[in-house]
């Protein structure tokens, strides 16, 4: 319906509450259940990407965050809903600050704030900013892109790119080197370097 998601529905979260004189744990595993998908969207190593329109509002935002690629319409509104309703944004907090840095995350979180698709492109919360008429081809580029790299490469990358993160670069030095080697000198990696000296597409 031109939304990309406005969050856990609240019906929801009051049915899970309802259930907590037979099962104490029933808020917490339903939520637990968001962050294990949270954590299966950012940790596999196929690309992820998000076509955002319209409402993107609490988890919505944090899977927004989760996407290696997000392209967002000129109609996507996104807002960080849940200290406005006395709850916690508890899953995508992580996401959130390694999107857009602590400091937006916190603006978010204490405000509630809600910006437009411009200022989520200003502040590196989504990657491109098309009209809703021009999503589709934009969408179909980047697969494009995509699909001419390889998948084990993208999934090595992906989990280094991860690592980096929380891991100083010298500590890194000799994990990355063996990634490298094996990579250069599996299937991919003779494809990828053969079809460069012979001047054609790899396979």
């Amino acid at each position: 319906g031109g939304h990309f998601c406005a969050g856990a529905d609240l019906k929801d979260m009051a049915t899970a509450r309802a259930k907590l004189a037979d099962n104490p744990n029933a808020v917490r595993e339903i939520n637990q259940a968001f962050g294990d998908l949270c954590v299966a969207f950012a940790n596999t190593g196929l690309a992820v990407v998000a076509v955002l329109e319209g409402t993107v509002m609490g988890g919505g935002f944090g899977l927004a965050c989760v996407a290696d690629v997000a392209i967002a319409g000129t109609s996507a509104v996104f807002r960080l809903p849940e200290t406005s309703l006395g709850v916690v944004p508890a899953q995508i907090a992580p996401y959130l600050v390694e999107r857009i840095g602590h400091s937006q995350a916190r603006r978010f979180a204490v405000t509630g704030a809600k910006i437009g698709a411009a200022a989520a492109l200003a502040i590196g919360l989504v990657h491109e900013v098309h009209a809703a008429d021009a999503l589709d081809a934009a969408l179909a580029r980047v697969i494009g892109e995509i699909l001419q790299c390889a998948p084990d490469a993208v999934a090595q990358t992906k989990r280094l790119v991860a690592k980096s993160r929380l891991t100083p670069p010298a500590d890194l030095v000799e994990e990355a080197a063996l990634a490298f080697s094996r990579a250069l000198q599996g299937p991919e990696g003779i494809e990828g370097t053969t079809a460069f000296v012979q001047k054609r597409k790899p396979k």
